[in-house]
């Protein structure tokens, strides 16, 4: 079932690709963007944590922390998004404990809804950048939608963002506006 905003942020303790121990619960106190993948050669998710590895040192700087999450095996992480070598933790969730935890949904909807953004700018972008989706896909769950969860410094969720397709995001000034303002600390 999915989240709503108002409520409280659903601790966790999980292992990050390194085999850190990651609680939301330490991060209390700040800010948290939870991001919510697909599999990990997804060339839109590579392309997605690109983007806020770009704008992660203004997020932290401002009280934000990231905390990414994939649906993929530590191997398969490390092989594809682990180049790009995120500042934040990566989360591999292969068994979906977190993303069940979160509502964050697999449909048939979302791989279709996926066929437009092939002729993308996106698209383009993220093969320019090198990401292409390799042979994992196979493996993976096309169905899964990405989310993205914003919880202010009081445990609470102030957005639940849940996409349409694999390149379905929260739009970044939500997330600019949302490290900014004190209201939602």
């Amino acid at each position: 079932m999915r989240i709503k905003e108002g409520q409280n942020a659903k601790d966790f303790t999980v292992k990050d690709v390194f085999g850190k121990t990651i609680s939301l619960s330490d991060y209390k106190g700040r800010k948290v963007l939870l991001s919510f993948f697909a599999f990990a050669s997804c060339n839109f998710c590579n392309l997605r944590v690109h983007r806020l590895m770009e704008h992660y040192d203004s997020y932290k700087a401002k009280g934000m922390d990231v905390i990414a999450f994939f649906e993929a095996s530590t191997e398969d992480i490390m092989k594809y998004v682990g180049k790009q070598k995120p500042p934040f933790p990566i989360i591999p969730d292969r068994d979906k404990e977190i993303y069940n935890l979160y509502g964050v949904e697999s449909k048939w909807s979302s791989f279709f809804g996926l066929v437009p953004k092939m002729f993308s700018l996106d698209y383009f972008r993220a093969l320019r950048k090198g990401f292409m989706t390799r042979s994992d896909m196979f493996h993976a769950n096309m169905r899964r939608a990405p989310a993205e969860i914003l919880i202010g410094s009081d445990y609470t969720i102030h957005k639940a963002y849940y996409g349409k397709n694999l390149a379905d995001h929260l739009h970044f000034d939500e997330i600019d506006y949302f490290s900014l303002d004190k209201m939602m600390q």
